[in-house]
């Protein structure tokens, strides 16, 4: 009875770990297409839009979440901390990039949003092959 509780637990955070990859994209496409939409479009209400903070905020609070609900409680059940550590850099980069303006914003999110999206690959590759070996036993 554990193992196929153990095994749907496996295949929920997978899942997540996919949305997650999917909003760190997301995070990445908006820190390289900023600029590329504020040189293109000038000073319009589609600039204003694009690199408004609420946006930032947008993507950020649920990047927080998902990291708490795969990434931490896989590194808490498992003990494999490498996706925790890379998730916690790039969301601290994320976080700095904030507070600065300019090109170094997007390099920032960019690195930032790249650690992210490996974090979350690298757990959901390991979660992968922990339900298969388990599937295996």
């Amino acid at each position: 009875m554990e193992t196929a509780f153990t095994d749907c637990l496996h295949m929920q955070t997978v899942k997540q770990d996919t949305a997650a990859l999917w909003l760190s994209g997301l995070c990445i496409v908006h820190c390289i297409a900023a600029p590329v939409v504020f040189l293109l479009a000038g000073t319009g209400l589609l600039t204003t839009a694009f690199t408004s903070e609420w946006v930032h905020v947008l993507l950020f609070v649920p990047m927080l979440v998902l990291i708490g609900s795969t990434v931490f409680k896989s590194a808490k059940r498992y003990q494999y901390r490498t996706p925790l550590k890379l998730a916690a850099i790039g969301m601290l980069i994320l976080l700095a990039s904030l507070s600065v303006h300019g090109p170094i914003e997007s390099v920032m999110g960019i690195l930032g949003g790249s650690l992210v999206f490996i974090a979350h690959w690298k757990n959901r590759r390991f979660l992968k092959a922990q339900f298969h070996d388990s599937a295996l036993s």
